[in-house]
């Protein structure tokens, strides 16, 4: 009989340690986007909750020649931290329940 995996629960992820992540450490993480924007010169990954959006920017990396994230933003949230902290744990835990 094949065993399947059981997620315990999730290390705690900060919005800053996006940072620098490539699409394949992204998508690790918090799974695939909702939505993916071509922006250029950015890839914008849109991760949308009823209550926020996550949105991670990728630009190129030229010396390893891969995308990276530049820059994450927040919307739909008061802008403080915990908002935008819970924001992005909903997101997570949806993203990653759904596998």
């Amino acid at each position: 009989p094949k065993s399947t995996p059981v997620r315990g629960p999730q290390p705690p992820l900060s919005l800053d340690s996006l940072i620098g992540l490539d699409q394949e450490a992204a998508t690790t993480l918090i799974g695939q986007p909702n939505a993916v924007v071509e922006q250029p010169p950015a890839i914008v990954w849109e991760y949308h909750d009823p209550s926020c959006a996550l949105k991670l920017s990728f630009f190129l990396e030229v010396q390893q020649k891969s995308y990276r994230v530049l820059t994450v933003d927040v919307d739909g949230t008061d802008g403080s931290e915990l908002a935008d902290q819970t924001c992005l744990d909903t997101i997570r835990d949806r993203e990653l329940t759904r596998n």
